[in-house]
């Protein structure tokens, strides 16, 4: 036992004699045995760690379902609150024993009360969904309980397992059944996809088990991005990287599973963009059928749009290519925004990409390409690949050396803000094993502990507003079971150039007349939605060669299969060939000659550095590219095709709605070829591009002269009606949500994308481009969503 301190001193407490408040108990016999001795250490004392022996056994979890802290009322009313001790135990710093103010807890009152005149300061709660999830963590585990005491069949443990060696074998098995006897050698072009499936599926299924959202139960995000398309997977998964809750809702779901041949084989693209309007059953196509058409004979086309995870990244030529100084430097003056110059926006550009110089051991000799290494980071992490292919068809080579004889030189690259010129161009493949790299790479790129979460074959509705013209969320469906997705900062619209502007005009943002037509009540009055319409319209007269093409493969299966081998192999072959070789001019002046004066003039609008044609080799014949493998001539000859297009096209197209539901597709009208100036550069390309083709180098690989069907002594007029009659879109829709300044009527979303009238809603894609580039608009998505999505984040961190 410690000794007493020493004494050293005494003080006169005599004063507390008088005090009508302290009572002391010295020299009382009566009080120090009673008050002090019975009452405050043999009851009171003893009371005390009764209550809390008694809170620790009736409470033992020590906070749960069963014993919520309105329990005990007793306990709690002989001890002013602490019969609620299993609720202090799991939130200590909360001074409180019963959340709610009207819950039994004397001290909890008085705590208050002081508070409240300044007696007691720093009080502390919990916030309520602390103690919310808590609580239902403890509710799962009761349910648990409860589920082991009933008796649920086999237990999964006990099931059969299939094995996904077993499952593919069966899958192989009854692919080549259901089979014509003549395609049972297939093996060789079954294989690629069925590896493909089984190295990409598990992986899916192992991430998006922790990234799927859960389907029917309204969950608040931060951000919810309606499509999960070039753009929406890109700035999804950059606002998740700064620890945003991000949720995609995308109508379609992964191409890697729906269309694991066409859409991730470098050469399936082909099969999937054919312009035959019976013929829209992809499973990752919206399947878009225009109205008919002036421009082409009054025809109706199938316009191919992604509709999986990756959107039109899924389903292009995955042609990289980046537009002209020039065009960019418009853009930024179109906006009144510096930051859309091309200095400016070059670092979003490079951030999307990882670039692989190319392999020249499988390359032929004569394609080897010049490129830029400064147009891309080399330390890059971004997901998208970066590539060139690995086989270059003859006729490129060929169709590369006629352009060089016409005049059109060979330039470095096209990735370094210009144009003109020809050579080898890279594409969005990936090196190692020679398949498609798209946007849902920023989906797997992700952590599983991403906040990002997913949910496929999910139509958006429409979009929320609250009184104040806020965006407060979007209403979806799910296999016809509709609920509601909160947004609690914004939504961000990605749904593609058809459908963005679909989404905006069903939720009252739109056209007066288009919305007042089908009853919808107005949100914003924006003329501009929906129309400005820019796209890409191609001309492709084919000719007999004496090169071997993919005319061949049309009535030699086998050999298409032997090329499906060696890619499935060694990634090489004619399956591992898109598009790989790009060519731009200005018309020269021979043919500018034949332009009027009118021509001329709206020519002489775009940027000096901005192409007015772009040519490309078809490795085959194209007719109007209703069935690129069907209409293939079984005449005996090869077929090459030189591809023109207008890529200063002056006609402007539109969307529009023909319901209040997004279940309806949208009406699209391109208008191509509905300007003078178009169809008078039309046949001017028409006619340069036969020169190319008479070109000597071209002429040595020619059978004939004629382009197939059409003879070469036609009249404008006749060449006119043969490109009205097979012209088609190079699917490069854009700017129906056009950026723009608010002065503009025509302009929909400003510099940041956001939409004008409205509040938290923005659009990010080709449709908010207030002009479509030269080339290929792919790179361009991609920048676009970088560029917002860092916006968004820097100005959250200011905040």
């Amino acid at each position: 036992m410690k000794q007493n301190p020493k004494r050293i001193g005494r003080v006169d407490i005599s004063d507390l004699n008088e005090d009508p408040i302290v009572w002391t108990v010295m020299g009382r016999l009566a009080g120090g045995f009673i008050y002090a001795g019975i009452l405050r250490m043999a009851f009171v004392h003893q009371a005390t760690f009764c209550v809390n022996s008694l809170a620790h056994w009736l409470g033992d979890q020590p906070f749960d379902a069963s014993k919520s802290s309105r329990d005990h009322f007793l306990t709690a009313l002989l001890a002013l609150g602490e019969g609620y001790h299993n609720f202090h135990h799991e939130f200590p710093s909360d001074y409180r024993n019963a959340t709610k103010w009207y819950q039994y807890d004397p001290t909890k009152w008085a705590i208050c009360i002081w508070e409240y005149f300044g007696l007691a300061y720093d009080v502390k709660q919990f916030h309520p969904d602390d103690v919310q999830k808590r609580y239902i963590q403890q509710q799962h585990a009761i349910l648990v309980k409860q589920a082991a005491r009933l008796d649920w069949g086999v237990p999964p443990s006990r099931l059969p397992v299939l094995e996904w060696e077993d499952h593919f074998a069966s899958l192989r098995a009854l692919l080549i059944l259901s089979l014509p006897l003549s395609w049972v050698a297939s093996y060789g072009l079954l294989q690629p996809a069925l590896d493909l499936l089984k190295s990409t599926v598990p992986t899916l299924k192992g991430k998006l088990g922790t990234l799927m959202g859960v389907v029917g139960v309204e969950s608040t995000y931060d951000y919810v991005i309606v499509g999960g398309g070039t753009a929406g997977n890109t700035i999804g998964s950059r606002l998740a990287e700064a620890g945003l809750s991000v949720a995609i809702v995308e109508a379609g779901s992964f191409y890697e599973i729906k269309s694991p041949l066409k859409s991730t084989i470098p050469a399936g693209y082909n099969l999937l963009v054919g312009s035959d309007p019976e013929n829209v059953n992809v499973p990752v196509d919206w399947g878009i059928v225009t109205v008919p058409q002036a421009g082409a004979n009054g025809r109706r086309l199938h316009y191919a749009q992604g509709k999986c995870f990756g959107g039109s990244s899924a389903l292009n030529a995955m042609i990289y290519q980046r537009g002209t100084t020039g065009s960019y430097d418009q853009w930024a003056t179109l906006v009144e925004d510096e930051s859309y110059k091309w200095e400016n926006i070059l670092p979003f550009f490079k951030k999307s990409v990882q670039f692989t110089p190319p392999d020249t051991s499988k390359r032929f000799q004569n394609a080897t390409t010049l490129f830029n290494p400064d147009a891309f980071d080399k330390d890059s992490t971004g997901p998208v690949q970066v590539s060139y292919i690995n086989y270059v068809s003859p006729f490129a080579t060929w169709l590369k050396a006629g352009m060089e004889a016409v005049g059109i030189p060979v330039t470095e690259d096209f990735n370094s803000g210009h144009l003109f010129g020809t050579q080898y161009n890279p594409s969005t493949i990936n090196p190692m094993d020679e398949t498609r790299s798209s946007s849902d790479t920023f989906i797997g790129s992700l952590p599983i502990t991403s906040k990002l979460h997913v949910y496929p074959d999910t139509l958006v509705k429409k979009i929320v507003f609250d009184e104040n013209k806020q965006a407060t969320g979007v209403d979806v469906e799910t296999a016809g079971r509709g609920y509601h997705i909160r947004a609690a900062r914004e939504v961000i619209v990605c749904a593609g150039s058809f459908h963005s502007p679909q989404v905006l005009m069903v939720s009252g943002i739109g056209p007066e007349n288009t919305l007042n037509s089908l009853n919808i009540p107005i949100v914003s009055s924006l003329p501009g939605v929906g129309q400005n319409m820019w796209d890409h319209p191609f001309i492709a007269p084919s000719y007999r060669v004496s090169l071997e093409t993919e005319t061949r493969m049309a009535y030699d299966k086998l050999h298409y299969l032997e090329q499906g081998l060696e890619y499935a192999i060694e990634h090489e072959g004619t399956w591992a060939n898109t598009q790989e070789l790009l060519g731009w001019e200005k018309l020269p002046r021979s043919h500018r000659l034949n332009l009027s004066h009118s021509t001329l003039d709206d020519l002489s609008r775009f940027p000096s550095d901005w192409p007015e044609v772009e040519y490309l080799p078809a490795n085959g014949f194209i007719g109007n590219f209703s069935d690129l493998m069907g209409q293939q001539p079984a005449d005996g000859y090869q077929y090459a095709t030189i591809v023109g297009v207008l890529i200063a096209p002056t006609s402007r197209g539109n969307v529009t709605i023909r319901s209040n539901s997004t279940s309806d597709r949208p009406i699209v009208s391109p208008n191509w070829l509905t300007t003078k100036t178009d169809v008078e550069v039309a046949v001017a390309i028409y006619r340069r591009m036969r020169e190319i083709w008479q070109s000597e180098p071209l002429q040595s690989i020619a059978v004939g002269n004629l382009s197939y069907p059409l003879h070469e002594d036609q009249s404008d007029e006749e060449i006119i009606q043969f490109i009205r009659e097979l012209l088609m879109p190079l699917w490069h829709p854009a700017c129906t949500c056009k950026m723009g300044v608010r002065s503009d009527p025509m302009s929909v979303v400003d510099s940041h994308a956001r939409v004008y009238g409205v509040d938290r809603l923005r659009v990010v894609d080709a449709s908010s481009f207030p002009l479509l580039p030269p080339g290929h608009p792919q790179s361009t998505v991609y920048m676009l969503a970088e560029k917002i999505a860092h916006s968004i984040i820097s100005h959250l961190g200011k905040k």
